[in-house]
C-alpha cells in the first residue's frame, strides 16, 4: 500500500488487492498518476478518501452486575464479538477489537446495529431491545455510545473440549495433536482429569505438559479454570511406517464434568485419514456433508488451516487469509476455537472482500522445517454457522493463502461441504481403504483398492441427489485394482464415488470435478 494526494488535497490509497497476489499477478505495484488522470496498472486498485460515511461508535463491555450500565471496574468482554449493521437489507460487520471498541459506517437512511452470536451462559443487557435504531438523514454524522453490555447466567458449569491436529498423518512421520479445554461457563470448574484415547495405529511419543499413559489412553490433569480461563496440551505422536495410505484415524479426548450444562461439548473426536505426500499448508473442514436437518439446526463449520515453514529461513511473521462465502456463511456467528500460537484477527465486513478472514501471526519467529520439522508446523481453527436458506446441493467451497514475512501467499487446497440427501451412498465404517486421485480432477479420476476376493465390482459416480451419472461393472481378479472414471461432460461440482467390492460393503468418498 501506498498514499498520495492530488492537487486538490483528495488522499488516494495505492495498493494491491489480497485477490489478485493469489492468482499471482505481478505483485509490484504500478506507477500512479494522481490528478487530472488516474492510471491504473494490472492488479491495483486506487481508491479516494472523502469524510462523508456516517459513523456509529461504541464499546462491548462485561456487565457484571447486569444492570444494562457500565459501572466502574466493569471493563471489556473477555471473548471477541462482531457488531452487525443492517441497513436496506444489506448487512456489513465490524469486528470488536480487543479493547472492546467498534466503528461501523452507514450510508444515509435507516439503520439497525445490533451484536452477532452471543455466548450461550451469557445474556445481552444493553440495549434493552438488543438493538439500537436509527436514521441518518445526511452524511459525515457520528453517533457514539452504541454501547452493548453482555451479562453471566449465574452458575453455568460448562467446559469445552477441542481436539486440532497440527497436521494430516502421515505414516513413518512425528506430529501433535493439540487437547484445549476452556471454560466457557460463568463459574470456576474445578481441578479434574482429561482423557485422551489414541487410534490403535498411533504410536505415543511424549506430551507437553506430562501425562499419565495406560496403554493408547493418556490422562492430563488440569487445574482449576476461572470462567474464560483455558488449558492447552500438545501431545506427540508418530504412525508406523508400513501404516497404509488411507487408514481412517479416530482419536478422542474427554473431559466429563459433573453438572455440566453443555455436556455434549466435554468429548471431542478427531477423525483423519492418513496420507501420502502431500503440501503441509492446508485447509480442512469438519463436514463435507450436511444434511437439510444440520442446516436448520445451523451445525457450526470448524475450519483448520495448517501451514508449515518449509524455507530456509525462520519466519517472523505468518499471516493467513481466507475469504468465507458470506452468502452462505453466518459470519455474525464467527468464532476462533483453537489456535497453535498467539494471533490476532480481523473479518472484512464490506466491499469487494467482504468475509475475508485475516489471521495474523505477528512474531511467532516460526522455525523451518530442515531446522525442526515439529516447530515448523502451526495452525488456526475457527468455527462457522452456515445459513439456514441453504438448499440441497449447495457447496460451501473454503480455500486460504498463507503469507510467510514477504514471500508470494501459499495457497491451499480447497475444503468444501455440500448440503446432501442422507442415502445409502454414505461410507460405511468398517469398509476397507481404497483411494482415488486426483482430486480435484478434470478429465479423469483413478481409484485404486486391495480385493480380497476376485469377483464383480462395480464403481459408480453419483451426483448430490444420489442420481448415477457414471455406472460401470467389472470383474476382477483377487489384489491389486486399478480404474479410472471418466469425467469429461459432466459440469463442475462435488460428486460421489462409490465402489462396492465382491464381498461388500459399498463405501463412498466425495470427489470434485474443475
Amino acid at each position: 500500500m501506498s498514499l498520495g494526494s492530488d492537487a486538490r488535497g483528495n488522499l488516494y490509497p495505492v495498493g494491491m488487492p489480497q485477490f489478485a497476489r493469489f492468482r499471482n499477478i505481478p505483485t509490484p505495484i504500478p506507477a500512479i498518476l494522481l490528478g487530472a488522470q488516474t492510471v491504473l496498472g494490472n492488479g491495483a486498485i486506487v481508491s479516494r478518501l472523502n469524510t462523508y460515511a456516517n459513523t456509529l461508535r461504541g464499546q462491548v463491555y462485561f456487565d457484571l452486575n447486569g444492570n444494562g450500565q457500565q459501572d466502574t471496574g466493569e471493563g471489556v468482554f473477555p471473548r471477541q464479538t462482531t457488531a452487525l449493521l443492517v441497513q436496506g437489507g444489506a448487512t456489513s460487520y465490524s469486528p470488536v477489537n480487543t479493547s472492546g471498541e467498534f466503528q461501523a459506517y452507514a450510508n444515509s437512511g435507516t439503520y439497525s446495529l445490533s451484536l452477532g452470536l452471543i455466548p450461550s451462559s451469557y445474556t445481552l443487557t444493553q440495549p434493552a431491545s438488543g438493538a439500537y435504531t436509527g436514521t441518518f438523514t445526511g452524511n459525515s454524522q457520528l453517533v457514539s455510545g452504541q454501547n452493548f453490555g453482555i451479562a453471566p447466567i449465574a452458575n453455568q458449569a460448562d467446559i469445552r473440549v477441542t481436539l486440532t491436529s497440527y497436521s494430516i498423518p502421515r505414516a513413518g512421520l512425528t506430529t501433535r495433536y493439540r487437547l484445549t479445554l476452556e471454560n466457557v461457563g460463568t463459574t470456576t470448574v474445578p481441578a479434574g482429569t482429561a482423557t485422551l484415547a489414541l487410534d490403535s495405529h498411533i504410536t505415543y511419543i511424549s506430551s507437553t505438559p506430562s501425562g499419565t499413559v495406560a496403554g493408547q489412553t493418556i490422562t492430563l490433569n488440569y487445574a482449576a479454570l476461572a470462567p474464560f480461563g483455558q488449558s492447552s496440551y500438545d501431545v506427540l505422536f508418530s504412525l508406523p511406517i508400513n501404516t497404509a495410505i488411507g487408514t481412517a484415524l479416530s482419536t478422542i479426548a474427554s473431559a466429563p464434568l459433573t453438572g455440566d450444562v453443555v455436556p455434549a461439548d466435554n468429548t471431542a473426536t478427531l477423525a483423519q485419514t492418513v496420507v501420502g505426500a502431500y503440501d503441509p499448508n492446508s485447509i480442512e473442514v469438519n463436514y463435507d456433508r450436511l444434511t437439510p436437518t444440520q442446516v436448520a439446526a445451523q451445525q457450526p463449520l470448524d475450519y483448520t488451516i495448517h501451514f508449515q515453514n518449509l524455507g530456509t529461513a525462520s519466519a517472523q511473521n505468518v499471516i493467513l487469509s481466507d475469504t468465507l462465502d458470506f452468502r452462505k456463511l453466518n459470519l455474525a456467528s464467527l468464532m476462533l476455537v483453537s489456535q497453535s500460537h498467539s494471533c490476532i484477527w480481523s473479518l472484512t465486513s464490506t466491499g469487494p472482500n467482504t468475509g475475508q478472514l485475516t489471521v495474523r501471526f505477528l512474531g511467532i519467529n516460526l522455525p523451518e522445517r530442515n531446522v525442526d520439522v515439529i516447530r515448523s508446523q502451526g495452525f488456526v481453527r475457527f468455527r462457522v454457522q452456515p445459513k439456514t436458506t441453504l438448499a440441497v446441493g449447495e457447496i460451501i467451497p473454503n480455500r486460504a493463502g498463507i503469507v510467510f514475512d514477504y514471500n508470494a501467499p501459499v495457497l491451499t487446497n480447497t475444503a468444501t461441504t455440500t448440503v446432501f440427501l442422507a442415502t445409502a451412498a454414505l461410507t460405511r465404517p468398517e469398509a476397507p481403504a481404497w483411494t482415488a486421485y486426483p482430486n480435484p480432477a478434470t478429465d479423469a479420476i483413478t481409484l485404486t483398492a486391495e480385493l480380497a476376493t476376485a469377483g464383480p465390482v462395480r464403481v459408480e459416480l453419483l451426483d448430490m441427489l444420489g442420481r448415477p451419472v457414471r455406472q460401470q461393472t467389472l470383474t476382477a481378479p483377487a489384489g491389486p485394482l486399478r480404474q479410472t472414471v471418466d469425467l469429461r461432460g459432466l459440469a463442475a461440482g462435488v460428486y460421489v464415488l462409490r465402489l462396492t467390492p465382491p464381498t461388500g460393503p459399498a463405501t463412498s468418498r466425495q470427489v470434485v470435478r474443475n
